[in-house]
């Protein structure tokens, strides 16, 4: 259908000559590809990845007053409606190695838009293209380790590179923390009952402030150091523990002794019978998990963490709940 073919080139030359910016650009082709027929949008489809495979890589322009850049015009309109399972093969197909300034154009543009649309458009890109992405993302890495003669990568490419990886792991950890809860209530009715129980048990406030830091790090975006994040996680354990020997320390017969251990800690809960020895061994297990090295090398660090970081809210407000009712029940005479 060439008013089909013609009308993609119209939308092309309209972003080249600074009449449209980038997005709007991207808004017309899918406008057209939705009232086109399946034979049309075929057509489209097959515009939009010979111009990604075959157009000179240059640096972006100014026209009119917008930064004209029409290969993230092409990579953002697959991403919003076209084929996206070899989207990032393609793009980082492009990429060359033995013309430092066309390396830097590359990062600095198809890269750049790579990052945006599999951030942007997530829902579009298939668990194996995000393997298969973060696969060619190694091979830059790997370059880097060899330390090939002659081959070194610009800045801007080393930048870009991580900055894509990191992306592709933001999604792959946000797909997972959904997945780990069918529905949203339930595990927001398990939040509210932990802070309404740690308020009600007048915990020491930075024990809660050390969890809510561990969540919104686990949640946010950028790079990730499980050993700091299991930290928090650990820290807030130690201090829950800490409080709650105190407290029964304080009102029962038989004195806390031992070390500032939270070992020791566990060891008190359960022989004066606020834990049973089943739950000691469970709670340790936790414990010790979150403590080790080897823990923090993982492949999927982020959701190991994330694992960890709800069984342990979990249990707090296990115990929470039982210290609250402890404080409730008659004294015995």
């Amino acid at each position: 259908m060439p008013e089909t073919y013609e009308a993609v080139q119209k939308i092309f030359e309209g972003h080249l000559r600074g009449h449209c910016n980038l997005q709007r650009a991207v808004d017309l082709l899918e406008s057209l590809w939705g009232t086109s027929s399946e034979e049309g949008q075929k057509e489209i489809e097959n515009a939009l990845l010979t111009t990604l495979s075959s157009r000179k890589l240059e640096p972006a322009r100014q026209a009119e007053g917008y930064s004209v850049d029409l290969l993230r015009v092409v990579v953002r309109a697959i991403a919003a409606f076209g084929p996206t399972p070899n989207l990032p093969s393609l793009v980082l197909g492009r990429f060359r190695w033995n013309d430092a300034t066309l390396a830097t154009a590359w990062a600095n543009s198809l890269c750049v838009e790579l990052s945006y649309c599999l951030l942007n458009y997530a829902e579009r890109f298939a668990e194996g293209t995000l393997e298969r992405t973060k696969a060619l993302c190694a091979q830059f890495a790997f370059t880097e380790i060899a330390d090939l003669p002659g081959v070194e990568l610009p800045e801007a490419v080393k930048f870009q590179i991580a900055n894509l990886e990191t992306t592709v792991e933001h999604i792959q950890f946000t797909r997972f923390a959904g997945s780990l809860t069918e529905r949203a209530a339930p595990q927001q009715v398990r939040v509210s009952e932990f802070e309404r129980l740690f308020t009600e048990s007048g915990m020491p406030t930075h024990i809660k402030a050390a969890m809510d830091d561990a969540e919104q790090y686990l949640q946010g975006p950028g790079q990730f150091d499980a050993k700091h994040a299991a930290g928090l996680i650990r820290a807030c354990m130690d201090e829950a523990h800490r409080a709650i020997v105190t407290e029964l320390d304080r009102a029962g017969a038989s004195k806390f002794q031992g070390p500032d251990k939270d070992a020791a800690r566990r060891s008190y809960m359960s022989e004066v019978g606020f834990i049973n020895k089943d739950e000691e061994t469970f709670i340790s297990s936790v414990y010790t998990l979150i403590s080790k090295e080897g823990v923090h090398k993982l492949v999927a660090q982020r959701e190991t963490v994330l694992v960890m970081q709800r069984t342990v809210r979990d249990l707090l407000t296990l115990l929470l709940r039982r210290l609250v009712a402890r404080r409730a029940a008659p004294k015995q005479q």
